[in-house]
C-alpha cells in the first residue's frame, strides 16, 4: 500500500492487531472513503442485500449560489 493510502495511514491493514477487515472489505472502505472525499453538497447511499454491500449511490447537489444571508445572485441585467 502506497503511503497516500488513506487506509494504511490511519493503520487499518491486515498487519495490525486487532484489524480483522478482509481485503474487499478494505476496497470496500476506500470505495466509501472516495465518495465522501470528492462530494461538496449530497449523500452516499450504501445498499446492502443478505448482509453483503452492492451498490453505493454519490447524489451531489449543485449549490447555485443562493445564500439565505446574501439574497439571490444578480443575473446580467439586472433581474
Amino acid at each position: 500500500m502506497s503511503s497516500s493510502d488513506p487506509i494504511a495511514a490511519k493503520g487499518l491493514d491486515m498487519e495490525t492487531p486487532g484489524a480483522d477487515f478482509s481485503v474487499d472489505e478494505l476496497a470496500l472502505l476506500r470505495s466509501v472513503i472516495h465518495a465522501l472525499r470528492n462530494l461538496r453538497y449530497g449523500s452516499v447511499n450504501l445498499t446492502v442485500h443478505d448482509g453483503r454491500l452492492v451498490e453505493i449511490q454519490k447524489i451531489e447537489k449543485i449549490r447555485m449560489g443562493v445564500s439565505k444571508s446574501a439574497g439571490p445572485v444578480e443575473t446580467r441585467n439586472g433581474h
